[in-house]
């Protein structure tokens, strides 16, 4: 079991396409590791997460974060979780954030500016 927490922060626990990925890699690749799901409201998917090894925490992520205290790496999913990459920016936690969506480049700008608190991020786009 690898040392510390990895915190994968998600917008919610639908059933989703991004929501599915990340079960799979629980599933697949971090089984024996410590990971924890946080998700401002329960849904569906907790099952899946729970069933592939991760705990659940269901609540505000900032304030749950802040209850775990060997956080190694968080991890946010969509740009739904835009807020929290920001705040993590002001925090002594690492944080990945993974956009998968399927979108165009002028879509994804089209979404960075109907969030303006993260215009300053520089996206790499994967085509």
């Amino acid at each position: 079991m690898r040392a510390g927490s990895l915190v994968l922060a998600l917008h919610n626990l639908d059933l989703s396409g991004a929501n599915q990925v990340l079960v799979n890699i629980i599933a697949d690749q971090l089984r024996e590791s410590n990971v924890v799901i946080l998700s401002p409201k329960n849904g569906p998917s907790a099952n899946r997460f729970f069933e592939a090894g991760a705990c659940i925490r269901i609540g505000g992520i900032k304030e749950k974060l802040h209850l775990i205290s060997d956080v190694i790496l968080v991890v946010c999913n969509t740009i739904m979780t835009a807020d929290i990459v920001c705040w993590l920016e002001r925090q002594p936690m690492p944080c990945v954030w993974i956009l998968h969506e399927f979108w165009s480049e002028a879509q994804i700008a089209e979404q960075i500016k109907m969030r303006p608190h993260v215009a300053h991020i520089n996206l790499g786009v994967v085509k």
